[in-house]
């Protein structure tokens, strides 16, 4: 339950970074299911009929090449008693299901103080994230793979079908829509300073935030008895760490030495959620 960070410092020499990459993702492999002509095969053999006449791969309908970007900007510097580093971040992901997508946003903080001869030492950490997660419908695979083959893709005038006996995929992925939007802070202060030689008091506060948004839509196309549907939903956790600590370390020879620690810890949870 304790709240620390490690991560990169600073550096004296005044100095910034770039660093990008970009990446595609794609489907492996389609899984193997009955093409039009066979689904239509089939039929006959058992005497039932459900062909539309078309030539359907709703596979190719759904998946997507999805193209992944990231780029990181930094900045570090300070002096004989001062360190700082600053670093951005930001990712858009993409999934190989269409309308899928992952976006983030991130900053980094850290600082470090020395004072008093070297004896005060002090840090700081603070991460900020804000995230944004645009999910699917959790049965567009399986609604993918029994889809019929013969159904075409959309009506004539380009909307996706949906009627009372078949909903294609795409119009689920269309007319749905269900994202999760999250800003979380994470931030840690630290100090440290040597009272007498020997003696050494630490003191470490930390704070955890997160706030997470979550909206459901699916349209009255998709629900046409209620006139579509709506939710949101959201939670907020908190938790507080204070620590404080002192330690006593002195060896009068190889022989006799004392080392003690004292010290206090007190941490806070609270979580909220609503739901409409």
């Amino acid at each position: 339950g304790v709240i620390m960070i490690t991560t990169k410092r600073g550096s004296q020499a005044l100095s910034a970074s770039f660093n990008s990459y970009i990446g595609v993702s794609q489907l492996r492999k389609k899984l193997d299911v009955l093409s039009a002509e066979q689904y239509r095969q089939v039929q006959q053999e058992n005497d039932f009929s459900f062909d539309f006449g078309n030539n359907t791969d709703w596979q190719d309908e759904v998946y997507r090449n999805a193209l992944t970007q990231n780029y990181d900007l930094s900045f570090s510097g300070g002096n004989e008693v001062t360190n700082y580093r600053f670093s951005f971040n930001t990712m858009n992901q993409d999934g190989i299901v269409d309308e899928a997508e992952f976006n983030r946003y991130s900053g980094r903080l850290v600082v470090d103080q020395r004072a008093l001869k070297d004896r005060l030492k002090i840090g700081l950490n603070v991460d900020f994230s804000n995230t944004r997660d645009d999910q699917n419908n959790s049965n567009i695979i399986i609604q993918t793979l029994g889809a019929n083959p013969t159904r075409p893709v959309r009506n004539e005038d380009g909307s996706p079908i949906s009627d009372f006996d078949f909903t294609s995929p795409l119009a689920q992925l269309e007319y749905n829509s269900d994202f999760t939007q999250t800003d979380r802070l994470l931030a840690n202060l630290t100090a440290e300073m040597e009272i007498v030689e020997g003696l050494y008091y630490k003191m470490n506060f930390g704070v955890d935030h997160v706030n997470s948004n979550r909206k459901i839509n699916e349209s009255r196309e998709l629900i046409s008895f209620i006139d579509g549907l709506a939710q949101i939903s959201n939670r907020r956790l908190n938790s507080l760490l204070i620590e404080q600590f002192v330690t006593y370390d002195k060896a009068w020879s190889n022989q006799h030495f004392l080392n003690a620690l004292g010290g206090y810890s007190y941490q806070k949870f609270k979580s909220e959620d609503n739901y409409v």
